[in-house]
């Protein structure tokens, strides 16, 4: 081979490495993204969820307005009508009705979470629900009224 034949193949692995290598790094790239927008996303429904908790809570701190049902149902009490807070088919949904009975369909989605409890010690509310990787959060609240939570 001649000296432009070795200098040809010299330059076809060049440019081979060069086209391998931005090749790996926008595939390792783009999995690295992925990675980072499922655990934003993951990170975003429980902060979505511990501030709806902290919002209602504060704004229903009052003597007779929150009632917990059965670990799973939490009741706020307004004047003419109810919100009740649940887990509907893997999410936390909030549901207004002028009974304090949960209607299927009625609800409105709130966050994907699953297995969302409420459980109550004075004027101590506990808040616990796992999410979408099966990781527990737990979040107590205290609140300022006496007797709110019935």
């Amino acid at each position: 081979m001649n000296r432009h034949g070795y200098r040809n193949l010299f330059m076809l692995v060049l440019i081979t490495l060069y086209v391998a290598g931005t090749g790996f790094i926008v595939l390792y790239g783009a999995r690295f993204y992925r990675d980072m927008v499922a655990r934003s996303n993951e990170n975003l429904q429980v902060r979505t969820a511990f501030s709806y908790f902290n919002n209602r809570l504060k704004q229903n701190d009052e003597q007779g307005k929150i009632e917990v049902r059965d670990e799973s149902i939490l009741i706020f009490k307004q004047e003419d009508s109810f919100i009740l807070v649940y887990e509907e088919d893997g999410y936390l949904v909030e549901q207004n009705s002028l009974t304090d009975e949960i209607m299927v369909g009625a609800s409105q989605k709130i966050a994907r979470l699953s297995d969302i409890s409420f459980t109550t010690d004075g004027n101590t509310l506990t808040v616990t629900f796992s999410d979408d990787q099966g990781e527990e959060h737990s979040i107590t609240y205290t609140l300022m009224s006496e007797g709110v939570i019935s």
